[in-house]
Formats: C-alpha cells, sequence, structure tokens
C-alpha cells in the first residue's frame, strides 16, 4: 500500500483521531491573504476536513480534491451544515477552469508530485492569488516518553522523512522551515511572503493518543509480518501510558504569492 492511500482504507479512525489546526494560525492566514468573505477556496487533500472546518465555519465556501472515496464521503457528512464541495481525484490529475483567490493544503504538500504541484498551483491561483501550506508537526523533547518510546519503535522501520508525522526535533523543524522557503523562491512560480509557527498541546484520553498513533501512514503501511512485530511491542509500550495524554504539536504555515505569468 502506497502511504499516501493508506489514509483512505482507515477513514474512519483517521476521522475519529485528527488534530485540527489552531485557531491563530487560521486568522493569521486570512488576514495576511486579505481573502473577501465570500471568496471560494480550494483545498487540496482535506481528509476529513480537520483544516477545511476551520475555514468554512468562517463563512467560506470550499471546493475539495480528495484522492480518497472514503475520506472525501466523510468529508462531506463532517460539512453537510458549511457550503463546501469535493472531487474524488488525484490533484494531479484534476482539472478545472475555474481559478482561485487562494488556495490551501494542510500536512498533504510534501505527498504531491514534485514535479508538478507548484507549476499547477500556480496556473489554478487568479493573477496575485495566494498559496498557503500548512503542517502540524509532533514536537519532540516535548513528546510524552512512552509515545516516545512508541515512536522510536514504529521508526525502526524506515529512514528519516521529512514532514513525517513522527516527533520532530528542533533543528529539524528549522530545516524544514528553510527547505520550504526556499523550495517555494526557487520553483519560480511563487514568492515566499511570510510564515507563522504556534505551539500548543492537546490533552486527551490514552485510548485516542493510541488511536491517533495508529492513524499515522507510516504505521498503516507497515506489512502485515511488520504490524505483526510491532504491535507486540507496543501492547508493552501503552501499558506505561497515565490515563490523560499531553501530545505537544508545532504547527507551521507558509503563505506564496504566485508570480504574475
Amino acid at each position: 500500500m502506497k502511504r499516501n492511500e493508506s489514509f483512505n482504507h482507515a477513514a474512519k479512525l483517521y476521522d475519529e483521531v485528527r488534530p485540527s489546526y489552531p485557531e491563530e494560525v487560521i486568522n493569521w492566514i486570512i488576514k495576511h491573504t486579505q481573502i473577501k468573505d465570500n471568496d471560494q477556496l480550494l483545498e487540496i487533500a482535506p481528509g476529513t476536513g480537520q483544516a477545511t472546518k476551520q475555514f468554512a465555519k468562517r463563512g467560506y465556501p470550499i471546493h475539495a480534491v480528495e484522492l480518497g472515496n472514503n475520506l472525501a464521503e466523510l468529508l462531506m457528512k463532517n460539512m453537510k451544515d458549511y457550503t463546501v464541495t469535493v472531487d474524488v481525484s488525484s490533484f494531479e490529475e484534476w482539472t478545472t477552469d475555474q481559478q482561485f483567490p487562494m488556495m490551501y493544503c494542510a500536512t498533504a504538500f510534501h505527498w504531491l508530485d514534485p514535479d508538478i504541484r507548484y507549476q499547477k498551483c500556480h496556473s489554478l491561483l487568479e493573477d496575485d492569488g495566494y498559496l498557503v501550506l500548512i503542517w502540524n508537526n509532533a514536537a519532540t523533547g516535548t513528546t510524552n516518553p512512552v509515545m516516545q518510546k512508541a515512536f522510536d519503535e514504529l521508526f525502526r522501520y524506515y529512514d528519516d522523512r521529512p514532514f513525517s508525522s513522527k516527533p520532530v526535533a528542533e533543528d529539524t523543524i528549522k530545516a524544514q522551515t528553510k527547505q520550504t522557503i526556499e523550495e517555494i523562491n526557487t520553483s519560480g512560480y511563487f514568492t515566499y511572503v511570510d510564515d507563522i509557527e504556534v505551539r500548543w498541546t492537546l490533552t486527551q484520553p490514552k485510548e485516542i493518543t493510541i488511536k491517533g498513533f495508529f492513524s499515522q501512514s507510516s504505521y498503516l503501511s507497515l506489512s502485515p509480518e511488520n504490524k505483526k512485530e510491532l504491535d507486540i511491542k507496543l501492547d508493552t509500550i501503552f501499558q506505561e501510558l497515565e490515563d490523560m495524554v499531553d501530545s505537544h504539536f508545532v504547527t507551521r504555515a507558509y503563505i506564496a504569492k504566485k508570480v504574475r505569468p
């Protein structure tokens, strides 16, 4: 199973446990892109609506492009009270004649084809339109030590990967920030405008924390043999968790402006 398709196979679990995004970040995006009240926004890979709802509840109509049919179905159920539509398609293959004043992608832009993503985003935006990239990362150093053990065991099966959902060290966060800004500016299609970083804590029952761990693409994509082997270790590790668990996040958002043709 491809990692970027794994969420669709566990859509209900993903919907139940995936965290949203801080109000502060969304308000900052709206202020700095100066989108108008009735502007239709385009969202890439909304999942089940963790970021979608943050814009939709502020009154923005949103059209989304989602690869997974199960995720898209749950998205529409979750957004039934808002002006949200969705096309089930890969972003790379999706076509439209419409252009948008702002488009955004939350914790998914790294899944898109690097040879296509900036060029296609450029073509979908109005002149002087904005591309907004958002990521949630679990922060290392403040991570619950029991969950850190679980992450350490999981990532024995992988090489280190940027933008993964595992806890990210401070120097990695700085490197990712620098890399993203450089990537925007060297794309030839966008110029970097600004970015924001917000650190926050989510306190939830251990059962939800554990489900959140199992909702990661890195876990879902393991072979059955590796899952079985890892699950034995995780059963022991998760017994050490207290009833309520603090999860610490770093949310970073970047604003990029379309370069005029």
